[in-house]
């Protein structure tokens, strides 16, 4: 768990430093609320989770797991999010399924 926090306070830290150096606007509280609700769950025990299977599986196995959670989470936002993807979407999605 340890390792997950460290992870997720430097994660931060780099994302948030570039938008101060470009004078980003903060986005609006209840959009700052929402991700917190939906990221804070999700993101930090998933994390910890993945520690732990590195630890009780073998690093192949676990990496294919999560990599194949991806690809699903992939195959699902068409379904979604509102429109058709872009070019820039399946040029994603298509080295991603080749990986899994």
């Amino acid at each position: 768990m340890f390792v997950a926090v460290l992870k997720g306070l430097a994660a931060g830290a780099c994302t948030t430093a570039p938008a101060w150096l470009d004078a980003s606007p903060w986005p609006a509280l209840p959009a700052l609320g929402a991700s917190q609700l939906v990221g804070s769950p999700g993101h930090g025990p998933s994390l910890s989770m993945f520690a732990v299977a590195l630890r009780q599986l073998d690093t192949t196995r676990t990496g294919a797991y999560f990599s194949g959670a991806l690809l699903f989470g992939v195959a699902l936002s068409p379904g979604l999010w509102p429109g058709v993807p872009g070019a820039s979407f399946w040029v994603a999605a298509a080295p991603m399924a080749l990986g899994v």
